[in-house]
Parts: structure tokens; C-alpha cells; sequence
């Protein structure tokens, strides 16, 4: 009987082996599931230490904070889960800011923000780490706008935009700033919001003071809260239609085109350099219209002011060398901005584009043979579209690239309408 006792003791032990096992599988799905659940109905959004308010006026703005906490906007699918974020590095979300598709961006990695956040305590004369809400005040910082207006000497150089500024540029940034109140006059912590967007990166004034709705190839600005700005989501990436059909290609190839010939000669007089020209800081809305949407790096040149201070050569257009860096890296591009600052003309965004992106011998990432690749035999304007291209990249004689950009916009234009 014993003996019996123990054979029928052993499937009752694993009997509630089993269901122990089952109940703590069913515990663990519960919790993930909860989590799952507490993550897509939860708004991240309307949390301020995520959107890093309480650092304000060191951040970019105050315009949609409302918004924020009303829970007008949300982050879209993967995106809400902060674990995430650690391959997130560039701080790039998407979501909706109600009806529409948008883009959040903190403008920088955390490292560069932290870097940030340090050099404002330096102006302080205070540790690393300090209470930079209030600390602000005590930088001068506070002295870059008096009287209603940017002064140039205060914020000539703090980014590219500001590279070599103008009066008229800065009044112009100044009175489309979005993020000023206009209700009671300029608020002095609104101030300090455009000088750290200018310190930092001045992508947002970029969008605010050349917008899209003046024909600029710029998303349109919907507004900031704490450390992010919140811009139109134009589409995909450039780089996503590298391998499609020609005849979506070669449309694409002209309104980069035009697209740089606008931000070269335009009736504001505005001379708009990009300096970082990759396919990543393209995107292809959905009627074809193609936008930059990294505008970090711009160089912006008043001609105006040119023409007026006639600084030595002056009137003699600028060429930009392709020279590969000296074999550093042959995605980079060689430019002197006090160069661009002081020619009233130059080939610089041409040349930009057919090296990074148009050329036959463009090597950005992996995507050899440049947008235009793989031209149909069935092209009567074969040769003459790479002589074209290989004269925009690399002329063979003085200005030839200043003659052949314009003849390759044309062709590329007839093309276009050609695979319609």
C-alpha cells in the first residue's frame, strides 16, 4: 500500500507542478499585457519631464504646450515605447497632432543636448549641472535682443544660418518668430527661447522665416513645447525612391533642381547654401513635391548686404571645387562659408547636388550611380544628360558649371514631362 501511495502521490506533484506553471505564464502575460496596454493608452506626450518643459526658457518654445496637455497630439505605433528610444538616437518621433501627420524632433542626440545644457551653466559660471530654468537669466544670452530687435554682433556665428547675418535677416527671423507672444509685447523668456533655438540648432527658424506657404521648400512649423518642435510630416525619404521606375526618377531629379535654384536666386535676394546634402534630408510629398527636412545646416547670405558693402570680389561668382576633401571622404563637401558670405553669386548648391545626389560618380551611403541611374536606351538625350551631369559635378573649363546646371534643369524638365 505504501508503494502504491507513492506512485499515486507523483502525478498529483506534477499535476500541480503544471498548474503552477500555467498559473504564473498567465501572471507574466497579464503583466505584459497591462503594460502593452498602459504604453498605447497612455500619451507620453502630455508628460513634462519627457518633453523636458521645466528646462524652459532654455528650450525652443512654449507655443503647444497647451496642446500637449490636452492630449492634441500623440505618438504614433513603436514610437510610444520609451525603450526605444536607445536606437532613437537622432530624437526623430512620429505622430499626429490631431488630424494631422507629424513629425517631433528634439533636434539633437542626448549627448549634444547634455553638451548644451552644460555650456548654458558655463555662461553662468556655474557647475555641469545646474537649474537651467533659472540660470538663463544670468548668461548673457539675455543680451542678444534689445529694443524689439536681434543684434548681429551678438549672434554673428552661433550657427549657420547666423554664419554671416545681416540686419535684414535678423529682423526678418524676428518678426515671423512664432514662438513670441504678440499679445503685451515680447516676453523676455521668449527671447531666450529663440537664442537657445539659435545656439543649439536653428532648423525651427529656418521653417519659420522661409516657410512653405511663401513657396519655400520647408515643412511647415506647427509649433514647440519644451525641448521638442513639432513640423509637418512631408512624406518619405528620398532615398526610398532610389530604386523605383525612371520615369519617377527623373521627376524627382528636376524639382531638386529647381528646388536649388530657388534657394540660389530667388526675388528675396536670400542666398539659402546647403551645406549637408544627403538623401535622408530630402522627402517626396505626396504629390511629388520634394522638401528639405534638415535644415541644420544652412547657410543663409543676404546679397543684398553684398551688394551694398562690396566686399573684395565681390562680383566675381564663387566655383566650388570638387576636390573629394583630399580623399578624407568622397560623400563630403568642401566650402568656405566666409567665401559664400561674401559673392553675390555662387555654383555651391549645384555642385551640392549633382556630387551627393544627381552624378554618375555619386557615392553617398550605398547608392552608386546617383538618382538618375541606369538612364533607358531608350533616352534620345542619353549622352548629352551625362555630359550634363559629369560637367555639374566635375566642369572641365572656368563657370562651366554655372552654364551647365541650367541646361541640365531644362533637359531634365523636358524628360519629366516626357514620362508623364
Amino acid at each position: 500500500m505504501k508503494v502504491w501511495s507513492q506512485r499515486l502521490d507523483r502525478p498529483l506533484n506534477i499535476i500541480k507542478k503544471r498548474k503552477s506553471i500555467i498559473a504564473l505564464t498567465l501572471f507574466v502575460f497579464c503583466i505584459i499585457y497591462m503594460k502593452i496596454y498602459y504604453v498605447f493608452s497612455k500619451n507620453q506626450l502630455q508628460n513634462f519631464e519627457f518633453l523636458e518643459s521645466r528646462k524652459c526658457p532654455a528650450c525652443y518654445g512654449t507655443s503647444l504646450c497647451g496642446s500637449f496637455q490636452r492630449g492634441e497630439l500623440d505618438l504614433e505605433s513603436f514610437y510610444k515605447f520609451r525603450l526605444l528610444d536607445v536606437v532613437n538616437v537622432k530624437n526623430v518621433f512620429f505622430g499626429r497632432h490631431q488630424e494631422k501627420s507629424v513629425v517631433f524632433k528634439k533636434l539633437g542626440h542626448n549627448t549634444e543636448l547634455k553638451k548644451l545644457d552644460e555650456k548654458i551653466c558655463k555662461k553662468a559660471n556655474l557647475e555641469p549641472s545646474c537649474d537651467l530654468s533659472r540660470v538663463i537669466f544670468q548668461t548673457d544670452l539675455t543680451n542678444a535682443i534689445k529694443d524689439g530687435k536681434i543684434h548681429v554682433d551678438a549672434v554673428k556665428g552661433l550657427s549657420d544660418i547666423v554664419r554671416c547675418p545681416s540686419q535684414r535677416l535678423l529682423d526678418r527671423i524676428w518678426s515671423r518668430y512664432q514662438e513670441r507672444s504678440w499679445i503685451g509685447g515680447v516676453k523676455h523668456h521668449q527671447q531666450l527661447n529663440l537664442i537657445t533655438t539659435l545656439l543649439f540648432n536653428p532648423e525651427p527658424l529656418i521653417l519659420q522665416t522661409f516657410p512653405k506657404t511663401e513657396g519655400w521648400p520647408f515643412p511647415e512649423y506647427e509649433g514647440a513645447c519644451g525641448r521638442f518642435i513639432v513640423e509637418e510630416n512631408i512624406g518619405p525619404s528620398l532615398g526610398t525612391f532610389f530604386h523605383h521606375p525612371w520615369e519617377e526618377r527623373v521627376k524627382l531629379a528636376y524639382q531638386l533642381t529647381e528646388l536649388c535654384e530657388r534657394l540660389t536666386n530667388n526675388n528675396d535676394d536670400y542666398a539659402l547654401y546647403l551645406t549637408d546634402v544627403t538623401y535622408d534630408n530630402f522627402a517626396v510629398a505626396a504629390d511629388g513635391s520634394v522638401y528639405v527636412i534638415d535644415a541644420e545646416n544652412i547657410v543663409v547670405v543676404d546679397k543684398k548686404k553684398i551688394r551694398n558693402d562690396k566686399p573684395a570680389d565681390w562680383d566675381v561668382a564663387l566655383e566650388a571645387i570638387n576636390d573629394d576633401c583630399k580623399g578624407v571622404n568622397s560623400d563630403c563637401l568642401m566650402f568656405s562659408p566666409d567665401l559664400l558670405c561674401s559673392r553675390l553669386q555662387a555654383d555651391h548648391n549645384y555642385f551640392a547636388l549633382c556630387h551627393a545626389i544627381l552624378g554618375p560618380e555619386a557615392t553617398h551611403s550605398l547608392m552608386y550611380g546617383g538618382l538618375l541611374h541606369d538612364i533607358p536606351g531608350t533616352v534620345l538625350e542619353k549622352q548629352q544628360l551625362l555630359h550634363l551631369l559629369a560637367e555639374c559635378q566635375q566642369p572641365k573649363e572656368r563657370y562651366g558649371r554655372f552654364k551647365a546646371f541650367p541646361a541640365l534643369m531644362a533637359l531634365l524638365k523636358k524628360l519629366a514631362e516626357e514620362s508623364r
